[in-house]
Formats: structure tokens, sequence, C-alpha cells
């Protein structure tokens, strides 16, 4: 015959981060694998997952001192990064990943500043679903000077990604979530 012993706990925090109220459930069973079943209530998240083998005096020291981004994907079943979906946000990815070879570009005379200028200004609005919509909403003119620069397979590169901003709202949520269980 095998007895499971399992306590709950609830704790509740009140206006944080823009929500409500925030409702976060432990349920650990002190059984042989010593697992627990996590639960977040907050606005229109609700996670859950059960972390087995936790090696942890309880589910809420685990949680306390879990990876964050790990608790994210695990609960809310999240992505850190997703595609890019505006100019603006196109042009931050590229200064970020792809600036030397671009400086390099114009140092050696392969583009000059008037078409680096007419680029940025027809790519800064644009808005789009996939990246096959943004490549499609490019002129020849902006087309022709990334391959200029990057040649042929330029598009076949690193697909541009940012932080997804629910990602970066759930990983402050689990960060205040986990101060409060050290307490």
């Amino acid at each position: 015959m095998n007895f499971h012993s399992k306590t709950f706990e609830l704790l509740t925090i009140k206006s944080v981060l823009g929500f409500d109220q925030v409702k976060i459930y432990f349920e650990d069973d002190v059984s042989l694998d010593k697992s627990g079943t996590f639960t977040i209530l907050a606005n229109q998240y609700v996670g859950s997952f059960c972390f087995y083998n936790i090696q942890q005096e309880s589910l809420k020291a685990f949680i306390a001192q879990a990876d964050t981004s790990y608790l994210v994907q695990r609960l809310f079943k999240t992505q850190k990064w997703r595609p890019i979906q505006t100019g603006e946000e196109f042009i931050r990815w590229f200064a970020k990943n792809a600036l030397d070879e671009l400086k390099e570009a114009r140092t050696n005379g392969v583009i000059d500043e008037y078409d680096l200028r007419s680029a940025y200004n027809e790519i800064v609005d644009l808005h789009f679903d996939t990246l096959n919509e943004f490549f499609n909403e490019l002129s020849e003119d902006t087309f022709a000077l990334f391959e200029k620069v990057y040649e042929e397979d330029w598009i076949y590169r690193q697909c541009p990604e940012v932080k997804s901003e629910e990602f970066i709202e759930l990983s402050e949520l689990i960060q205040i979530i986990q101060s409060a269980c050290k307490q």
C-alpha cells in the first residue's frame, strides 16, 4: 500500500505589475519522489506544472531558487524569443547583430550613406506577420542593398528575433513570486 502525504499552501499577492491579484498554489507531495505542483493564477495568465525530484525541503524552496526562464517556460509554455514584426524591431535587431558587416561595407564603399538612409526610411514603419511578408515588402533597391552587404544568402542567415513581451512580463512576475517565496 502506497500512502502519499500532501500539503497545500496558498500565497496571494495583491496589485503587482498591473495584475489585480496573483494567486499562487503550492501542492507538495512529500512521498519518496519529493514532487509538487506549482500553479499561478494572474489575470489572463494561468500556469501550472508538476515538478519531480525537486531535491529541496519544499516546493516553495525549489521555486525560490529555480531559474526564472525555466519556470516561465514550464508554467506558461511561453518562448523567450519571437520573430520580429515591425521595421523598427528589425533595425534594433540589425544594429545588435549585423552592424559590423554594415560598417565594413560602408568603409569599403560597397554602399553609400544615401542608400542606407533610404533603406532605413523604408523599413522603419513596416508591419508584418512573417519574415516572408517583410522581405516581400522591401523595394528592389533595399533588397539589393542587403545583397551587396551579405550576398544572396542574407535572408537565410539568422532569423531576426526579439524578446517576447509576454515572456518579459511573466519573468518579472516570477521574480516577484520568488522573492515572496524566500520570505
